[in-house]
């Protein structure tokens, strides 16, 4: 294991060591693949090779899960963006419980008689769910690199629209017999900007190539780097093969959550913090650095083939430009011949040409669009999934004190109370992050307003527990927010489907230019909506049950209805605002 004495430089690797992983592990599962093809006679030599393989692979990914453990605690202090990101590789990691599938897939393998169809439907699973880590991992720069890709090719488009203008006005002087001495200035000017916009890409398209160079050399140099911390000689106070560090995790258990964090599905108990496990290498195996060239698998051997470089593709619709130019090269010589037909023919076909560089570019925009809107759903889903696990922790213990009556409670009840008014706080900042987002990205209007709705049922719980009120009430708004974090993770989960879905049934191009998608379609924004006005309506009841009498008198439920009327009008203004399309 490498130290950990600079986890800034440490994370930028991260991505670099789970890509060599998955490559790694799909060159094993091709290995297997073809062992089925084997002789029967070396059947039984071959199954033994693929599960002391396949239980290195596990080995490794043990030690990467801790690696990535260690940098949230180094990072959440230091630079709590970051730390997010790993927090929600951590939560992915344990949602697909990657352990569990690595170990059910050495049990098949060790099992006397292997079905290695089954086999192989798994590890093609297993190495979906790895590419899901590394596309979150890798996500933090996708979506800049996405938002400057989106600019870049908005500026062409705009360019484009401008010589689009430009050529039809020195068409129609052509055809209204504009002098020719003034249309072949007009010409020239308009060729020579569609010139200047041909150099433009080619300079663009040489900075993209450079730079995506300069990358692949990083990666390599970033790649050495593992394999040569890997060494295997033994480090003091490391276990020798087939002995095991107290505190460390057996194989099937799922990658452990950082120090305060709680598995997605889990609930965990007042007071307890899993601390960061481990898996060592198997009896009598040795590291990866350790075997024989001829015994490691290929993306061990030369980290630079793992995975081929891939070249950057130059941008869309150039072809299309330069073919204009030469269009519009045609029209002068023919103005300079005073041959006036010939020219707007050529003009038209120029514009035909700037059109059809357009399109493509629309094309290429609609989809860097659609990436973008995935790697946002993404982050959303991870986020509000974070913020449930959270609250269902504050809920569960909450729920424990709630039970106890209050003439017996202790003051350690009181003090765990308070604890779980600022976990509550906790949640607050991770919803004030998610607004943010939603704000920015602005296509929106259900989930803006259902995050602004569950920050004040924060807020209030969090001053309900913080003055140790924790009764009827303070349970049922902590039940409405689960409820509300539930619907929204679900509701982002169906959007990220019908995206996948989307991308698999895409057909010719769409011609024109398209409007930006949406964060979620108009049924998801209604649904929540629904939502929304049935809590308000769940929660009008609840206060109704706590007065005496026909009038509320007691302040602090006064100033809980005023609130309440408050929500009703901002989901009435969301309803319309979503009904005249001001979101569009």
């Amino acid at each position: 294991m490498m130290e950990l004495s600079r986890p800034e430089s440490k994370l930028m690797t991260i991505p670099l060591l789970l890509l060599l992983f998955v490559c790694s592990f799909a060159t094993e599962s091709c290995a297997q693949n073809e062992s089925v093809t084997t002789e029967s006679t070396t059947e039984a030599v071959e199954d033994v090779k693929l599960t002391e393989k396949q239980q290195i692979i596990f080995a490794k990914y043990q030690r990467f899960s801790k690696t990535l453990t260690q940098l949230y605690g180094y990072m959440k202090e230091t630079d709590p963006a970051r730390a997010d990101l790993l927090m929600r590789v951590i939560g992915k990691s344990n949602e697909a419980r990657i352990d569990s599938q690595m170990e059910v897939l050495l049990e098949l393998l060790a099992a006397e008689t292997p079905q290695f169809a089954g086999i192989v439907e798994r590890q093609d699973d297993l190495i979906n769910s790895l590419v899901t880590l590394l596309d979150v991992l890798q996500s933090e720069d996708e979506r800049q690199r996405l938002q400057d890709e989106i600019a870049r090719i908005e500026a062409l488009i705009g360019d484009i629209n401008k010589l689009v203008v430009d050529q039809k006005g020195v068409r129609a002087g052509t055809e209204r017999g504009k002098p020719t001495e003034g249309l072949e200035k007009d010409q020239s000017k308009v060729t020579e900007d569609t010139e200047k916009l041909a150099n433009k890409i080619d300079e663009q398209d040489k900075q993209r190539e450079e730079a995506a160079e300069s990358e692949k050399k990083n990666s390599d140099s970033e790649e050495q780097k593992p394999e040569e911390s890997e060494t295997g000689e033994q480090k003091p106070g490391e276990p020798k093969p087939g002995e095991q560090k107290s505190g460390e995790s057996k194989p099937g258990e799922p990658m452990p959550p950082p120090e305060g964090e709680t598995p997605p599905g889990e609930q965990k108990p007042p007071g307890e913090s899993p601390m960061p496990q481990e898996t060592p290498m198997p009896p009598g195996e040795n590291s990866p650095s350790e075997q024989s060239p001829s015994e490691q698998s290929p993306s061990e051997q030369k980290p630079s083939e793992a995975k081929p470089q891939e070249k950057t593709e130059p941008t869309a619709g150039k072809e299309e430009i330069e073919s204009a130019i030469e269009k519009m090269q045609k029209a002068i010589e023919e103005l300079k011949q005073k041959n006036k037909d010939k020219a707007s023919r050529e003009q038209d076909r120029a514009i035909a040409e700037l059109e059809k560089a357009k399109a493509k570019l629309e094309e290429i925009l609609r989809q860097l669009r659609e990436e973008e809107q995935k790697i946002m759903l993404a982050a959303l889903e991870a986020r509000f999934r974070k913020m449930l696990m959270m609250q269902l922790t504050i809920r569960k213990a909450s729920g424990q004190i709630e039970e106890i009556e209050e003439d017996k409670r202790l003051p350690r009840h009181r003090a765990r109370s308070i604890q779980l008014a600022r976990d509550e706080q906790d949640i607050v900042v991770e919803a004030d992050k998610a607004l943010i987002i939603l704000r920015e990205e602005g296509t929106s209007v259900a989930f803006p307003e259902a995050v602004m709705q569950l920050r004040e049922d924060m807020r209030v719980v969090s001053e309900r527990l913080n003055e140790f009120k924790v009764d009827e009430l303070t349970i049922a708004i902590e039940d409405d927010i689960i409820e509300a974090l539930e619907e929204m993770v679900e509701a982002l989960r169906k959007e990220l489907e019908k995206l996948e879905e989307k991308k698999k049934q895409e057909g010719e191009p769409q011609q024109g230019e398209q409007p930006d998608p949406a964060l979620v379609d108009l049924i998801a924004e209604l649904k929540l909506l629904r939502s929304l006005q049935y809590r308000v309506n769940r929660r009008t009841k609840q206060y109704g049950r706590q007065i005496d009498g026909e009038q509320a008198a007691d302040a602090e439920l006064l100033e809980l209805l005023d609130e309440l009327s408050i929500r009703q009008a901002r989901i009435q203004r969301a309803t319309y605002d979503l009904s005249t399309g001001k979101n569009e």
